[in-house]
């Protein structure tokens, strides 16, 4: 993608834009549109509606921090849609929130999020899927070990949730590296 095509674009405008005017106006204008896209029966609609929630997860972040079980709901259903593409940008939605509502968002829903992450990255049948699972996980482990890199005994006690996780994500990995993704 350059950065004159219209999904760049967007993104970028749709941030700035969010940012000045700021979050509640943004969310009183789009929530019930992202509702309503992330819901619609065409697929193509649907993929609009998780990259708009994506792309809002930065500038609302604290809006979104104080309804976090609503908005992670929102974010993972798309990983779990019929259509590809739609589990694509249900992705990178959920990637970009884990980002930024981290390390509540990890620690609240390891249990719901990595064992799908997982699964995607073992079973996806889309290469570009099973990347994005991938690079989902990686966010979602980056974000809770690097959450305060000062306070040493935090990211002990944030990382210990890993230890559920670890045989089978390690598993996972080697897997995809032997496979050479």
């Amino acid at each position: 993608m350059s950065k004159t095509d219209v999904h760049t674009v967007s993104k970028i405008n749709l941030s700035r834009f969010s940012k000045a005017v700021g979050e509640k106006t943004t969310l009183a204008a789009t929530s019930e549109l992202i509702k309503e896209a992330i819901t619609h029966q065409d697929w193509k609609v649907r993929v609009g509606g998780y990259f708009f929630l994506g792309f809002l997860a930065e500038s609302c972040k604290e809006s979104f921090s104080q309804n976090l079980d609503e908005i992670m709901k929102i974010a993972a259903s798309g990983v779990v849609d019929s259509h590809p593409r739609v589990r694509f940008a249900g992705i990178a939605c959920l990637g970009l929130m884990l980002s930024e509502q981290a390390p509540e968002a990890q620690k609240k829903y390891h249990a719901e999020i990595l064992p799908e992450l997982i699964k995607l990255m073992n079973n996806e049948s889309y290469l570009k899927l099973k990347t994005q699972a991938t690079a989902a996980a990686i966010n979602f482990v980056w974000e809770l070990i690097v959450v305060d890199e000062k306070n040493i005994e935090d990211v002990k006690k944030e990382s210990s949730i890993m230890e559920t996780y670890t045989n089978d994500l390690l598993t996972t990995c080697s897997t995809l590296l032997n496979e050479s993704l």
